[in-house]
C-alpha cells in the first residue's frame, strides 16, 4: 500500500528463481518452478489481470453470500442499527437482483461492468425506486470499471492463464501475488481493490477445504495496514488462520 521497489524486485527474482518437487495426492512427483503475478492501479505501469468474481466460484457460494463478499469488501456493509442497516439491505437487495440477472442472463460470466449494466437496468431491477437507492453501490462500481486491470474475458483466462490472478489456481500453484497499491492519490480505490484481493484469497481457501483438498499454508503479508484496515478486515483476522492463511501486518499511523 506505498509501493517499493527494491522490495518488488527482491521477492521477483526469489520467486523466479525458485524450484521444488510436489507430491500430488495420487502419490506422484511434479517438478515446480516458481511463479510470480503483479497487479497495480497505476496509469502506464504493465499489470497482471484480476478480475476477483472470477475467484468466487458462483457454483460455491449462494447468491446472499456472495453479495455478502462484495458488500463487505467494497465497505458497503454498514453494520447494524437504525439508518445503517436500511442502507445495507438497500446494497444487498439490489447487488442479488443485478447478480442474479447476470448469472442467468450472461452464462455465469460476473464482471464489474456487468453489474453496472444490470444495475441501470428495469429489467434487472423493476422499482425505480429501487434502483436511485442503490447510488453509492452503483457509483462504487462505475469508479472501479475505470480500470481495465480488474477485467478479464473467458478466452483471457483460457488463453493465458499466467497473467491473471485466480486465487484458486494462487493457492494450488503456490503462486506468489505482489499488489502495488500506492495510497497517495488513490486511498478509496486502493482500499477497495485490496480488500477485494483479500477476500478472494479467503473465500478460495475456505472453498479448497470443503472440496476436500489439502490445506495450503499462505501468507498475507501488507504494509502500510492502517490504509486498507476497516470493519470489513475483521473477519478475515478472526478466521483466516483455520484455513491456512496467516497474517503479517505492517502498521504506522498516528
Amino acid at each position: 500500500l506505498k509501493g517499493d521497489p527494491a522490495l518488488f524486485h527482491t521477492v521477483r527474482e526469489e520467486v523466479l528463481g525458485r524450484r521444488w518437487t510436489e507430491t500430488t495426492s495420487d502419490g506422484s512427483t511434479i517438478e515446480r518452478a516458481g511463479e510470480f503475478l503483479f497487479f497495480t492501479l497505476e496509469k502506464g505501469f504493465a499489470s497482471d489481470r484480476f478480475n476477483p468474481f472470477s475467484s468466487l466460484d458462483p457454483e460455491r457460494h449462494t447468491m446472499t453470500q456472495l453479495c455478502q463478499i462484495i458488500l463487505s469488501s467494497l465497505d458497503l456493509n454498514h453494520g447494524a442499527g437504525y439508518g445503517r442497516s436500511y442502507y445495507t439491505a438497500r446494497s444487498r437487495q439490489a447487488l442479488q437482483l443485478a447478480l442474479k440477472h447476470v448469472v442467468e442472463s450472461r452464462g455465469r460470466a460476473v464482471t464489474f461492468k456487468n453489474l453496472e449494466e444490470a444495475l441501470s437496468s428495469k429489467v434487472a431491477i423493476r422499482d425505480p425506486h429501487a434502483r436511485r437507492e442503490a447510488f453509492q453501490l452503483l457509483a462504487t462500481i462505475q469508479a472501479l470499471i475505470e480500470y481495465p486491470q480488474l477485467h478479464t474475458t473467458a478466452d483471457l483466462e483460457r488463453e493465458h492463464p499466467e497473467h491473471v490472478i485466480h486465487m484458486p489456481r494462487v493457492l494450488e500453484r503456490r503462486q506468489v501475488v505482489y499488489f502495488w497499491l500506492p495510497t497517495i492519490q488513490e486511498s478509496i480505490s486502493v482500499r477497495e481493490v485490496g480488500q477485494l484481493a483479500l477476500y478472494a484469497l479467503l473465500s478460495a481457501a475456505i472453498d479448497r477445504q470443503r472440496a476436500g483438498h489439502d490445506v495450503r499454508q499462505s501468507y498475507l503479508v501488507i504494509d502500510e495496514f492502517q490504509s486498507i484496515a476497516s470493519a470489513g478486515f475483521k473477519p478475515i483476522l478472526q478466521q483466516a488462520r483455520q484455513f491456512g492463511v496467516a497474517a503479517i501486518l505492517a502498521n504506522q499511523t498516528p
